[in-house]
């Protein structure tokens, strides 16, 4: 499991640091950190902020 964790941990810094596209978030990326948060506190969470998206943006279509 170590192996993977740091064949992981090296990826994403590699992705991230790249001259070309470097792999970062979104300018209006939402961080949500969900250690320790259950899945139906993680739904309910994600469930809202695409309720407010589509009350603020109701082109946007969510499939």
């Amino acid at each position: 499991m170590e192996t993977l964790q740091k064949e992981i941990s090296d990826r994403d810094y590699k992705d991230s640091h790249r001259s070309v596209s470097p792999l970062k978030p979104a300018d209006d990326a939402i961080h949500f950190d969900t250690t320790g948060v259950g899945i139906v506190e993680v739904v309910n969470f994600i469930e809202e902020k695409a309720k407010k998206s589509l009350t603020n943006n109701p082109k946007l279509v969510i499939i």
